[in-house]
């Protein structure tokens, strides 16, 4: 486990003040298992095993789900996806770093890439959210960081959650495994994301882990579907 620094910045954030107990607890002790890039899985049978290893029977992943949805609401870390696999990375995340590579991929607008597509550098030479961070150590963003490159202002428009939102095979799957009613767990996400007014850069992790989590067990519970049937246009 990566040796940590939670400097007192942490306990007057405002973000990280405005979360719940069991979501700040969540995200402190995320700070001491992310990398030294500030990344790790976004998986959430691996975040309950990895950050509650001595609690898991005490901890149910549909809590995981909701407190990651916290923090990304107020954006204390950020969620994507690569090659199918879910990871997150802390935004602002004030750690000198050691290690010359990160353990996980990087999110994919970080890349800045050569003239022949490969990948060179990130956004700050190795991750926008490591090294130098927001200044004061939190992890939060708060701080009173200057550096602002061409690529951190060319970052891709956070979106509503879209009106014409089509399943990954992903989402689809994951469906059918739980017996999920796709159609109208969809339906009901959106207009839950609609009146909290979360936007996001891309939306189909953030639709995977709620789909694992909270919203596949709220829509697998007496809806009379079994064995993956039951799931409308996507099926």
């Amino acid at each position: 486990m990566p040796n940590r620094i939670l400097r007192d910045g942490i306990l007057t954030s405002v973000r990280v003040n405005s979360l719940s107990i069991g979501a700040e607890l969540f995200f402190r002790r995320l700070m001491s298992c992310a990398d030294d890039f500030g990344r790790f899985t976004a998986h959430l049978t691996l975040l309950r095993s990895q950050l509650y290893p001595l609690k898991i029977d005490g901890v149910k992943e549909a809590k995981i789900a909701e407190w990651l949805n916290e923090c990304r609401e107020v954006k204390l870390l950020d969620v994507y996806e690569v090659d199918d696999a879910q990871y997150l990375v802390i935004i602002g995340f004030n750690q000198r770093t050691r290690a010359m590579k990160s353990k996980f991929p990087m999110k994919p607008c970080e890349a800045l890439c050569d003239t022949n597509g490969s990948q060179v550098t990130d956004r700050r030479g190795h991750l926008r959210s490591s090294a130098h961070g927001d200044g004061d150590g939190d992890g939060d963003g708060d701080g009173d960081g200057k550096t602002k490159t061409k690529a951190r202002k060319a970052k891709k428009k956070e979106i509503p959650f879209p009106n014409d939102f089509k399943p990954s095979d992903t989402h689809i799957k994951i469906a059918k495994e739980r017996g999920i009613d796709l159609s109208k767990a969809l339906s009901f996400y959106r207009n839950w994301a609609g009146d909290k007014d979360i936007q996001q850069i891309g939306w189909n992790g953030t639709v995977t882990n709620a789909l694992n989590g909270w919203l596949g067990e709220k829509f697998t519970k007496n809806t009379g579907v079994a064995g993956g049937q039951g799931l409308n246009k996507w099926e």
